[in-house]
């Protein structure tokens, strides 16, 4: 061979290998670049991502704050109109309650607004009759035209005591009339008739459970009553049972017969003595 030709041939072959590895580097770098690509994409994804989020969160902060500012603006604002509302308003609002609350389980006179007082010390009233049960907050409901007298306790949802007024002359309105508030010659003060309240004690004589208070439940609307125990009967009883303990109830008795049914007895034997003036004996029947 030509010497002039040998370094022509050696200069092909170097080409030859240059291309080849010029060829190698660049296959081993596509999938590089095509993997950086991708990690841009999913962190720009991830960016836009979490921008929506802020927004909302941000939006989301907005609204409950203006909701808690709604709802403190709304409670000062009822505080307010309460502060400022004429005394002779929240005293008709008062009395209406009441009215309302002992309506749902008695009659009370109609056409006639009572004239409402508060028991403030108990302890000055006890000696009278109306009051020996009274509490501090108890609400006296005075009908001076219906002659009726009530002892109500918002606190427990009861009637205490129920008297009748025999004078129909007006009282005290803030030392209510059966508290026997001091009296002129021209205005006298209403005296009371104590109508006293029956105790009554309810027993369960049957495995029906809640019985008891289903009776305590029918004698709504009965007047001057108040159930003061509840317990079950030592015996099992087909009838309800209805006993005057104390004596003297015929009528009450006879009500309560027409409220509950069953019919009237005398204390069986086994069964404990109540301290009540009447006594149930809830039956099957």
């Amino acid at each position: 061979m030509p010497k002039n030709q040998e370094p022509e041939k050696n200069k092909s072959k170097t080409e030859k290998v240059e291309a080849e590895l010029e060829n190698f580097y660049l296959s081993r770098s596509k999938p590089a670049a095509a993997e950086l690509s991708v990690t841009r994409d999913e962190i720009t994804s991830a960016s836009n991502t979490s921008r929506k989020w802020m927004k909302t969160a941000l939006v989301a902060l907005v609204v409950l704050v203006a909701v808690g500012l709604g709802v403190a603006a709304y409670y000062f604002y009822h505080q307010y109109k309460l502060a400022t509302r004429d005394p002779k308003d929240v005293a008709q609002a008062e009395t209406q309650q009441l009215v309302d609350a002992i309506g749902r389980f008695m009659d009370l006179p109609l056409n006639e607004e009572p004239k409402v007082a508060t028991v403030t010390d108990k302890e000055k009233l006890k000696s009278q009759v109306f009051f020996a049960r009274a509490e501090n907050g108890d609400k006296v409901l005075m009908y001076v035209e219906a002659q009726k007298a009530i002892l109500y306790r918002p606190s427990t949802g009861r009637v205490i005591e129920v008297s009748q007024l025999l004078s129909g002359a007006e009282g005290n309105p803030t030392a209510p009339a059966v508290a026997q508030s001091p009296a002129s010659e021209t205005t006298p003060v209403p005296t009371e008739t104590p109508t006293k309240m029956a105790k009554i004690a309810v027993y369960n004589g049957t495995n029906i459970r809640g019985l008891a208070g289903e009776i305590e439940k029918k004698l709504t609307g009965l007047e001057n009553i108040d159930v003061v125990s509840k317990t079950n009967a030592a015996g099992s009883y087909t009838k309800t049972l209805i006993v005057d303990v104390t004596g003297g109830h015929d009528q009450l008795v006879g009500q309560i017969v027409e409220k509950v049914g069953g019919e009237s007895g005398s204390l069986p034997d086994g069964e404990s003595k109540p301290d009540a003036d009447i006594l149930i004996i809830g039956g099957q029947e």
